[in-house]
């Protein structure tokens, strides 16, 4: 049997709507049975193409064998149809209970879903509540506390009110008690301080009795008359008296034409009565301290050629004087003159200051002047003055920067820090590039600088041996201004100059010695200038020099001349003159007339002709 084109095509289309019919239980099987459909056509239609037309019985077999197994195909196609249409229905009741299980499923779900839904609805609304309730508790509690802290304050307030008016009524109670008891007191006071002040009176009188009485004691006898050999002996005994040597009951008399001998006893001081052991306690330690300054002694003595020999005999000191160098016939006031305005020519050729004298013997009045003096040859500059004694002084030029003991020794420890002050400014500068700017030109004066030496000793509480922690760097800021500050600045030695007032002549009685005041003027003043001629200038100046300014000082002294000065400038010989009167260069006082004399304007001014000496004038005496 032979399927037309038309007839294989209505086949496949016939499987295929049984597929699309019966749906696809099992796909395996439907490709199986595809396959051996296409297959079977496949086969038949190329055996009838193979069939000539002499084979059509062979044809019409197999037409017919083909229809067998076309009714075959048939029943076993009803046949799977019939089997999957069974399956299909199983598979879709099965899906039917499975899809009802899932819906029961998911109502059960939606149910708990509504049921949670409607907890967390009351869960909510529940907390709302508890929220509001909290806030209304807490606004609750917030509005307590603020009564309460509203009560609390009015509390403190009406107890302070209360407090402030107890104090008040206990403030008045206890000034009216107060002062009741102060009237008393002070009446009781004012009663005992004029008693005090009687006996402070009647105390004052008889101290002054007992200092007249000691003066008078410790005061050496002196000569009555005034011959050549008294005058003498009169000078002799006021030179031994400097040195703590009282003479008693003095006589003198010629042992030849050019020798004179002085004798004489000692008024002893017990040591109880002299704790600085100033005065001699008997004859031997008169005598001793007598050879100790025999070079001395023989200076004082005009033209006197040999020193003076001493013996100890009879209870007496015997001291033999060489006279054979006095002219009789000189003039009997050989001063030397100096012109008037000195002062001015030392400040000019100075570096530093150093002033010594006594009690009253013009220090203040000098260093007034000398600061006045200065300001006229320097014109500006800056001065810082340290004055422990203040008010009880005379400064009419400045007025001190430092007043009292504390006050003054912080002054002494800025001379120090001012001078490193400066050195690490400039240091700075030059290491920057830049240039040391023109510093003006300072002078720190301090007066009564061994009383400040002595406080710092005190201050520091010190009981050891040496020199105390406050005396060291007292010593050291002193140092400084004296080696280190004049240099401080462009115009040399116009830097920071410092000028030191004392009251001893010695340099060891403020800590320094005195190769630190080498490049200083040294300017002693009334009796200081003997033992400074005796102890602090011997080495330093000639046998000559030392001889002439102990005459001249003892000519001026002899003259009536109260306040006299020995300066002593660097690399220049010492000159004896008058001290310039108080204010005489004060800014507010005109400069002194100039000499008539002709002098050099220079600040390396020759001061041998202060007194009119050249030098081939003096003596060519060798160095002591």
């Amino acid at each position: 049997m032979r399927f037309t084109p038309t007839e294989q095509t209505g086949i496949l289309t016939a499987s295929a709507a049984a597929i699309l019919t019966f749906g696809l239980p099992n796909p395996d099987w439907i490709v199986w049975q595809l396959i051996r459909t296409t297959a079977g056509i496949s086969s038949a239609l190329v055996v009838a193409q193979q069939c000539s037309p002499r084979q059509d019985d062979e044809a019409d077999e197999m037409q017919t064998w083909w229809d067998i197994k076309a009714q075959q195909h048939d029943a076993e196609k009803l046949q799977l149809i019939s089997h999957y249409e069974a399956e299909l229905m199983h598979w879709q009741q099965q899906t039917q209970q499975e899809r009802e299980q899932f819906q029961q499923t998911l109502n059960t779900r939606q149910q708990q879903l509504d049921d949670r839904e409607v907890q967390l609805e009351i869960a909510t609304q529940q907390f709302q509540q508890e929220k509001l309730n909290i806030y209304q508790y807490l606004d609750d509690q917030h509005q307590q506390q603020e009564q309460a802290q509203q009560e609390a304050q009015a509390a403190l307030e009406s107890r302070k009110t209360q407090l402030e008016q107890d104090l008040e009524t206990m403030r008045s109670s206890i000034q009216e008690q107060f002062i009741n008891e102060w009237n008393i007191l002070r009446a009781k006071t004012d009663s005992e301080i004029e008693q005090y002040q009687h006996l402070i009176h009647d105390l004052e009188s008889q101290k002054q009795r007992l200092i007249e009485a000691l003066h008078s004691l410790q005061q050496p006898d002196r000569f009555d008359g005034i011959s050549p050999d008294e005058l003498i002996g009169d000078r002799i005994i006021d030179y031994l008296y400097q040195y703590g040597i009282i003479v008693r009951n003095p006589t003198i008399k010629p042992l030849s034409a050019h020798k004179r001998e002085l004798s004489f006893n000692v008024q002893a001081i017990a040591p109880g009565y002299d704790p600085n052991d100033e005065f001699s306690h008997d004859l031997l330690s008169a005598y001793k301290r007598l050879n100790d300054i025999k070079t001395g002694l023989k200076a004082i003595v005009p033209n006197c050629r040999t020193i003076p020999t001493t013996d100890l005999r009879n209870s007496q000191i015997t001291v033999t004087i060489d006279i054979s160098g006095i002219d009789r016939d000189a003039p009997k006031n050989p001063i030397k003159a100096v012109a008037p305005d000195y002062l001015l020519n030392v400040v000019s050729a100075s570096n530093h200051f150093r002033l010594s004298g006594p009690t009253d013997s013009g220090k203040s009045t000098l260093a007034d002047n000398l600061i006045g003096a200065l300001s006229q040859t320097l014109g500006g500059f800056r001065v810082v003055l340290l004055d422990p004694k203040y008010p009880f002084s005379e400064w009419t030029t400045f007025n001190p920067n430092y007043k009292g003991f504390r006050d003054c020794l912080n002054g002494i420890a800025e001379i120090g820090d001012r001078v490193d002050a400066r050195l690490e400014e400039a240091k700075r500068l030059v290491e920057q590039g830049k240039s040391i700017p023109d510093y003006e030109p300072e002078l720190i004066a301090v007066d009564e600088l061994e009383v400040l030496y002595d406080e710092a000793l005190v201050l520091d509480d010190y009981t050891a041996s040496g020199k105390s922690p406050s005396q060291k760097k007292l010593i050291q800021s002193l140092r400084k201004g004296l080696k280190v500050g004049r240099g401080l600045t462009k115009a040399k030695g116009n830097g920071i100059k410092v000028m030191y007032v004392t009251q001893s002549p010695l340099c060891s009685r403020i800590g320094l010695n005195r190769d630190d005041f080498d490049q200083s003027s040294n300017i002693w003043l009334g009796e200081n200038i003997p033992r400074a001629l005796s102890e602090e200038l011997p080495g330093k100046i000639s046998t000559g020099d030392r001889d002439d300014c102990l005459q001249q000082y003892h000519l001026r002294v002899d003259a009536g001349e109260r306040y006299i000065g020995l300066f002593k400038l660097p690399s220049k010989r010492p000159f004896i003159a008058p001290l310039p009167l108080p204010g005489v260069y004060s800014l507010s006082h005109p400069a002194p007339p100039k000499p008539d004399i002709n002098l050099p304007n220079s600040p390396e001014i020759d001061l041998e002709k202060l007194w009119e000496l050249d030098s081939d004038d003096y003596p060519d005496d060798e160095a002591a």
